[in-house]
Order: C-alpha cells, then sequence, then structure tokens
C-alpha cells in the first residue's frame, strides 16, 4: 500500500545519504550524490555541476555517461542559457524538461542532445541553507519522460543533503588553506627571529663586552 511504499522510499532516501556522509573527499562525494540521484530517478546519465561564484558560470565536476563532444559544449553554463541548468541557475528552482524535441527555448541544443542520446532533463540547483548557489545536479532520460511526483520529492530532499555536504567539504577546505598559512607564517616568523638572534649574537662577539663597538 502507498504507507509501506513511503516507508520504503524514506528508507531508501536515509540509506543514500548515509552513503554520502561517509565520503571523506568532494570528489567522492559528488561521485556518490550522481549514482544516487540517478538511482532515485531511474535516468540513463547525468552529471553534476559546481558553481564559480566570482564568474556565475556552472562547470561539470563529474559525469556518468557522457562522450567529450557534449562535456565541451556545456563546459561552462550560465544564468543566460536556456538549458536545463541555465534555467534552474536563473530561477533557483527544479527544471523538467520532459521532451527536448518539443521544448522551444531548447532548439539550440537539440543537435548536442540527439548526439548524446537524450530526450529529457531534470536539473535540481543545489543551494545552501542560506539561500547560496553551490552547484546543479542534472539527470537525462534516452526517451521522453516525466519523474513521479514521489520521485521528484525525494530528489529535493536528496539534494538539500548534497548542498549541505558539499558546503561542509568547502569550509573544511577553507580551514584547511588557512591553517596552512598561519603554518607558512609561523615558519618564516621563526626564521626571522632565528636570524635576528643570530646577528644580534654576533655583534655581541665582536664587541666582547655586549655592546656594539
Amino acid at each position: 500500500d502507498q504507507m509501506a511504499e513511503d516507508t520504503e522510499a524514506l528508507s531508501k532516501l536515509n540509506e543514500l545519504s548515509l552513503r554520502l556522509w561517509r565520503c571523506q573527499a568532494l570528489k567522492e562525494g559528488l561521485n556518490e550524490m550522481l549514482i544516487a540521484v540517478i538511482e532515485l530517478l531511474g535516468a540513463d546519465k547525468g552529471n553534476i555541476q559546481i558553481l564559480d561564484p566570482k564568474r556565475g558560470v556552472l562547470t561539470i565536476a563529474i559525469q556518468r555517461g557522457f562522450q567529450q563532444d557534449f562535456l565541451d559544449f556545456f563546459h561552462e553554463v550560465s544564468t543566460k542559457e536556456n538549458s536545463a541548468c541555465g534555467r534552474a541557475l536563473r530561477s533557483g528552482q527544479r527544471v523538467v524538461i520532459e521532451d527536448v524535441e518539443q521544448d522551444a527555448p531548447y532548439a539550440p541544443m537539440r543537435s548536442v542532445a540527439r548526439a548524446a542520446g537524450y530526450r529529457s532533463v531534470v536539473s535540481v540547483p543545489l543551494i545552501s541553507a542560506d539561500g547560496a548557489p553551490l552547484g546543479m545536479v542534472s539527470t537525462h532520460f534516452q526517451f521522453p519522460h516525466r519523474p513521479t511526483d514521489q520521485q521528484l520529492r525525494r530528489l529535493d530532499l536528496y539534494a538539500r543533503q548534497a548542498a549541505d555536504y558539499i558546503l561542509r567539504c568547502k569550509i573544511d577546505e577553507a580551514l584547511q588553506q588557512s591553517e596552512e598559512r598561519f603554518r607558512a607564517f609561523v615558519t618564516a616568523s621563526s626564521d626571522v627571529v632565528y636570524r635576528m638572534n643570530a646577528n644580534w649574537s654576533e655583534m655581541r662577539a665582536l664587541d666582547g663586552r655586549g655592546f656594539i663597538a
């Protein structure tokens, strides 16, 4: 019945979230995210893009199922573009294109879609708890398709977990870089103090009384 299906769905979502949070590095986590989202929607292929906040563009960080032509075409995506991920980045909302052949704004990209072998796309922005966009996860289907409302709800829930994970990794990376800069500063400062002490000792030795002659 419906209750049993909902319970099973929540259990699966919890399992996927636990798998993600066990990942130790961002790249490992992104790979796990993509596997999970493709599994949640029953998609044929997909990719995850990370947002460059300074330039406002998405770049593909990890993908499954695509050839180089597709990766080159979608190397960078901004809010000005009408791809599914471009629209999702612009609106901050999930975008579902059930059939790229029937979607007028997608016309400039149809040849790329045909070559890559997909007809449907779902793009979900990865947004932090404070509303900052972090990236995008997109799944692609070989035939015209729309996921069920239940699948889309699960996808949205998982996307929040994914955004939290990416943010944690970015914070950890920033802390590590800060610690490395601090260690470098301490090392450089210690070297300066050592050289100053060495020079002062040398001057004291030259004078013989502890004063500069």
